[in-house]
């Protein structure tokens, strides 16, 4: 499916670290903001704050999404992610940090053809205020988008690719498996070391290091 998906990598690429090495799990939710709504995004580095995103290099309107499945897409996103304390918006928090992902039209039309999203892959130190995209692609139903925003979320929190099929993280290898609900790898999962930040482990322990970076929910 690589043909199907796109990376904007972020900063310079660092080894990750395994859960053990990590800080305590955060006790206020991880935000993320679902923005149907469309915005201008500025050239530069990425901050949802700001509207500032490495997708563009000139000023670019991103159209609202035009679908009629936002409340489905929320569902989903939240029966996916209940494990883990995330809050989902819908309108722009006031104050960040927070993840941005904006839903739009196809991604031809923004000069990304046949791709259903395009992520934030930080590597390194970055804003916390990350952005990515989320298209209207054909066939692509709630679940998928609600996996999509999985992914997303992994990638900015420094969380490795993988290749174990219906993995959540699973988002570029051939192996990736998509149109039903994505599952948290535990331990062992193997990491797309391909396509993930420089130094990244041969497997991890997905669900540990998302328990880690998000807390889970109370």
């Amino acid at each position: 499916m690589k043909a199907l998906l796109i990376l904007a990598v972020l900063g310079a690429c660092t080894s990750h670290k395994a859960a053990p090495d990590a800080p305590p799990p955060p006790t206020s939710p991880y935000v993320v903001f679902l923005n149907f709504g469309g915005v201008t995004l500025e050239a530069g580095d990425a901050d949802a704050t700001t509207n500032t995103a490495t997708f563009f290099d000139v000023e670019t309107v991103v159209p609202a999404y035009p679908g009629p499945d936002q409340d489905l897409i929320m569902t989903a996103t939240q029966t996916l992610l209940a494990p883990y304390n995330v809050d989902l918006a819908t309108t722009r928090p006031a104050t960040g940090p927070y993840l941005m992902i904006v839903f739009t039209g196809t991604g031809p039309s923004l000069g990304y053809p046949s791709i259903t999203g395009v992520a934030p892959l930080v590597c390194g130190p970055a804003n916390a205020s990350q952005v990515g995209l989320e298209f209207t692609f054909d066939g692509w139903t709630s679940v998928d988008h609600a996996n999509d925003i999985a992914v997303m979320i992994g990638g900015a929190l420094e969380i490795p690719f993988t290749t174990k099929p219906h993995d959540c993280m699973c988002w570029i290898a051939s192996t990736c498996l998509f149109h039903s609900a994505c599952t948290f790898g535990g331990a062992d999962t193997p990491v797309d070391t391909t396509d993930s930040c420089s130094g990244a482990p041969g497997s991890i322990n997905e669900n540990a290091l998302f328990i880690s970076a998000l807390g889970a929910h109370p």
